[in-house]
């Protein structure tokens, strides 16, 4: 780890470096090209069944219960049973304001504990196939991890805590989106919620389409607010809303000058370079396999690892000098380049190399 005098320094130098670009960015022209949303490229090829996929890959922490039925705990120890599909009321409540609606079932969302919400038209090449899901939108729920457990560590040790909480993380998501479903069927629409093994979408696609961010290098849904750190659920339903819009952040484009993430990844599964056009979308496909295999066949695997997230110039604390960042990424090339340059000189994403390199053969 750093000294606390050479901390110091660097964030003496990075911050007048920072101030420095935040001005010379200013006086560039406005970046106008930036793209926003998926860049698709002839006909879209639709996503195998999830289920089968995460057999695939070997991905126990994600399978959903047997009988369809979620169990949580309340906050005075009972127990709270929730479907993940039933009845919708007799009542049907009548919507007049779509922008209010959308705004209430928002509101809700965040008093159920998400971060961020977005909605959209349900786009049906995100459903995986043969599907039978007719809904008309979808209300996308951003959860974040906290930093805390999303940053270099200082040894195997705590890379392994870090880790296991994370998995716990991920592994108790979509309880928002239950809840949230079941609200929408109170008010005599139908409704579904997705969240990974149970999912019948696309989780990152529909989350661009309702301007929550972009797609990264590392194939993750990259947030402006939170980076690579949120875990993703929606809920489908043919309650009339007011769809957001993709949002140009300047993401994807931060990516295109930045491989830490390829260059960091022990299983070396990110690719470098360019975006390719894989399954009709332009994008960098990460080798899943190599991925997986590296977690769960791996030497080191009780470590784990998080390294497409921790080395990601998006990853950190929500505080001025991130917004500023966020502002910036979305200027120019060059006011990217320099996130990214600014993002070294800092120490940020530097994994302690306690972890081999190379893929398990």
């Amino acid at each position: 780890m750093l000294s606390r005098e050479h901390t110091r320094k660097t964030v003496i130098l990075a911050g007048s470096f920072a101030f420095f670009a935040f001005w010379v960015a200013l006086l560039l022209p406005m970046d106008t090209n930036l793209r926003g949303g998926y860049l698709v490229a002839g006909e879209v090829k639709q996503a195998n069944d999830p289920k089968l996929v995460f057999a695939a890959l070997m991905a126990p922490e994600y399978n959903g219960p047997k009988d369809r039925t979620f169990s949580f705990q309340g906050i005075c120890n009972e127990s709270i049973s929730v479907p993940l599909e039933a009845p919708v009321s007799a009542i049907k409540t009548v919507v007049t304001d779509r922008s209010a609606k959308s705004l209430e079932i928002k509101d809700v969302a965040k008093s159920l504990g998400a971060d961020l919400v977005g909605i959209c038209e349900l786009d049906p090449r995100w459903k995986f196939k043969g599907v039978p899901l007719d809904h008309k939108y979808a209300v996308v729920i951003a959860e974040a991890l906290p930093y805390y457990l999303c940053k270099e560590q200082e040894d195997n040790i705590k890379a392994m805590l870090a880790t296991r909480a994370t998995l716990d993380f991920y592994r108790a998501g979509g309880k928002v989106a239950l809840f949230l479903a079941k609200a929408i069927w109170e008010q005599g629409y139908p409704a579904r919620a997705h969240y990974e093994s149970w999912s019948q979408v696309m989780t990152i696609p529909i989350a661009i389409d309702a301007g929550l961010g972009e797609l990264g290098r590392n194939g993750m849904l990259i947030t402006p607010e939170f980076g690579p750190r949120c875990r993703i659920s929606i809920v489908t339903t043919d309650l009339p809303l007011e769809p957001d819009k993709p949002k140009a952040l300047g993401i994807t484009e931060t990516c295109q000058l930045c491989d830490k993430c390829a260059l960091a990844c022990p299983a070396k599964a990110i690719p470098k370079g360019s975006e390719t056009l894989s399954g009709g979308v332009s994008k960098w496909p990460v080798d899943m396999e190599k991925c997986f295999n590296y977690w769960y066949k791996g030497e080191n695997s009780w470590i784990r690892c998080l390294t497409c997230m921790t080395s990601c110039p998006w990853n950190k604390p929500d505080n001025l000098l991130h917004r500023i960042g966020i502002f910036l990424a979305s200027r120019s090339s060059f006011s990217r380049w320099l996130l990214v340059k600014v993002d070294d000189v800092m120490g940020y994403g530097q994994w302690v190399d306690t972890l081999p390199k190379e893929t398990p053969q």
